[in-house]
């Protein structure tokens, strides 16, 4: 190992096989640019699962957390500013029938790459190129994410109760925001569940560009607490929960999880690790790091979606049942 202007050299010995499928995902077109890129991104996510506790769920934020502390006021950033005028014209959702990746742990940190796009189709008044979503949305998730992350350090916010979990504020800025580009952003020329806005239905495409859909605009309208634009329960206000609680209900595969992970909370009153123990049923031929990384996954998006609340002091998490439940034929 060798180190060069603050970064380390590594040579590394690894399965030809495992190679070869990464060299696929390296390149100008794809998620990585480099072999570096995408071995860089891995470690942090496996660093990230290793240093959580099989007992704490850190990806849940702050329900009952925010109540408008001085230190919470609105950013300043002015590609994320409210939008007031809605695009010209919206685009169609997708259809997708894979659920979400497990590494896509939180919903709340769309917010940014999507008020990124409402802002630059008005200037445009059309569609967007993907690439230059990608490249201001990430830096814009990166920004508001260092103030969320330093404001919730300034309130002593903490292990479930932390706000910043999704948001790309890591040490290491490339393969913070090249992290955040593979699992908040993916891919939107391939299969749909590719990339999350795709898969939820909040962005559309159309001749290889990208804007929002009707449900993209409902989500990036309304005032965000996350945000600091007003005060509410959790990162999200009631009406983008809703907004992503209805996403996830159509996707099959993902809301056969969420389901099974509401019952498993349901009947263990609240445990979270049952819900690990529910999904290493379901899938026997995974490792435990990657159940593990699906438990925090799925119940940091049920959080966001306002489907699930945690237990301040016990860290227990508990289903929702909110006026739309029925709507949704959410059973837990």
């Amino acid at each position: 190992m060798t180190a060069k202007k603050g970064r380390y050299r590594l040579i590394v010995d690894l399965p030809p096989g495992l190679v070869r499928d990464a060299e696929i995902m390296v390149g100008p077109d794809e998620s990585y640019t480099s072999i570096s890129d995408l071995l860089a991104v891995a470690l942090a996510n496996q660093l990230q699962l290793e240093r959580t506790p099989s007992g704490d769920v850190s990806v849940i934020a702050g329900f009952g957390e925010f109540r408008g502390d001085s230190d919470a006021s609105p950013y300043e950033h002015p590609s994320i500013g409210r939008p007031v005028q809605e695009p010209a014209f919206f685009l169609s959702p997708a259809s997708a029938e894979q659920p979400l990746s497990a590494f896509t742990n939180r919903l709340a940190p769309l917010i940014a790459p999507l008020r990124v796009l409402a802002g630059l189709q008005n200037e445009t008044g059309s569609t967007v190129e993907w690439g230059e979503l990608t490249r201001l949305g990430a830096r814009a998730a990166r920004e508001v994410g260092l103030g969320i992350r330093k404001q919730d350090e300034h309130a002593g916010r903490r292990g479930h109760r932390r706000r910043w979990t999704g948001w790309p504020v890591g040490a290491d800025e490339a393969a913070s925001l090249a992290r955040f580009r593979s699992h908040f952003l993916g891919r939107v020329d391939r299969e749909a569940h590719e990339s999350p806005l795709l898969a939820l239905g909040l962005i559309g495409i159309r001749d290889g560009e990208v804007g929002l859909t009707s449900d993209g605009w409902q989500f990036v309208r309304h005032p965000t607490p996350i945000l600091g634009e007003v005060i509410d329960e959790g990162p999200l206000a009631s009406e983008q929960r809703f907004t992503l609680a209805s996403a996830l209900s159509r996707l099959p595969k993902e809301w056969a999880r969420v389901n099974l992970a509401l019952r498993a909370l349901t009947e263990s009153d609240g445990d979270p690790m049952s819900v690990e123990h529910a999904l290493a049923d379901q899938e026997p031929n995974w490792t435990k790091s990657m159940v593990t990384s699906l438990r925090s996954g799925i119940i940091g998006r049920m959080a966001d979606a306002g489907l699930v609340k945690t237990e301040g002091e016990t860290g227990r998490v508990f289903p929702v049942h909110g006026d739309y439940s029925s709507e949704l034929d959410i059973r837990a």
